[in-house]
């Protein structure tokens, strides 16, 4: 009797040590799920904002690249200038060159343009002036005299197709570099915008970026703690497991130990009715069978 008391006891300990686990184990286990659940809402922000993140760094490259092909233009568009520049300067130092040796020139053509009115009224007077041939000759010579001496008015006929010449094609060029710095203005303030927003861009994804370094290291907090709950959950799971083993182990042992209690009291009555030759039971027949000590035969 003091075994079986002993036994109860001592199952009673076990599913009393149980309990305290289990209820020792809860807060462990309710804490996981709040944990998880933390874990995965810090998950999902961190994944979101990283992903934001990416558009943003995409959106900075494009404005990047619109920017360096801005910048490009502009760089090609300022050699053409440069050249077109030299171009102009070159004509306007020409056409300024010429204007002094039109001016050099103008006194030597006044004095020409007396010559001509002088040849004009030789001529004249050739045409409409009766005269031998010797007065005749003499004027003749004397016109030819003139026209040799007629080769500055050639010159500054010249000089003055020159000059015009040089005046198209200086307006041409101013033209032209006018339109040119108007495409370099246009770029340069597209490539500023570009640059701009870039700028902007990156900015606000540097802060999308802390923000999202942020989520993961709260998730990386939590984390941690949910391992740390974790192990405490499994330690006591485990603890758990051991007793229950045990009291499995103990409740088979004393499950064993009735049935072999029964199966003595069973062939001791058998025994005794067998010796007493009174009627046996079914089980008590199969027991003292087992025992070889009936002879079915």
């Amino acid at each position: 009797m003091n075994g079986m008391r002993l036994a109860l006891d001592n199952y009673k300990n076990l599913q009393e040590r149980i309990e305290r686990l289990e209820s020792k184990m809860k807060p462990f286990l309710d804490q996981k799920k709040l944990l998880k659940l933390e874990v995965e809402k810090w998950v999902e922000k961190r994944d979101a904002l990283n992903a934001e993140f990416q558009k943003l760094k995409d959106e900075v490259l494009v404005h990047k690249t619109q920017r360096d092909t801005c910048n490009q233009k502009v760089k090609d568009l300022k050699e053409r200038l440069n050249m077109f520049y030299s171009e102009l300067q070159g004509r306007q130092e020409k056409h300024q060159e010429l204007r002094r040796q039109l001016s050099s020139l103008k006194p030597q053509a006044k004095k020409e343009n007396t010559t001509l009115r002088k040849i004009e009224a030789v001529e004249w007077r050739l045409q409409t002036t009766p005269m031998n041939i010797g007065e005749e000759k003499k004027l003749v010579s004397q016109i030819k005299e003139l026209y040799k001496n007629l080769k500055v008015n050639k010159k500054v006929e010249s000089i003055n197709y020159k000059i015009v010449t040089l005046q198209h094609e200086i307006a041409n060029f101013e033209k032209a570099i006018s339109q040119l710095r108007e495409e370099r203005n246009r770029l340069v303030k597209e490539g500023g915008g570009h640059h701009q927003k870039m700028l902007e861009t990156y900015q606000k994804a540097e802060k999308i970026k802390a923000s999202a370094d942020q989520a993961h290291m709260r998730y990386y907090q939590i984390k941690m703690k949910s391992e740390e709950v974790q192990k405490h959950y499994l330690e006591i799971l485990t603890e758990i497991k051991t007793v229950e083993r045990n009291l499995d182990d103990k409740i088979k042992k004393e499950r064993e130990r009735k049935v072999e209690k029964v199966k003595k009291e069973l062939e001791k009555s058998a025994k005794q009715k067998l010796k007493k030759k009174k009627k046996m039971t079914i089980d008590e027949l199969k027991m003292l069978m087992n025992k070889d000590m009936i002879n079915i035969e």
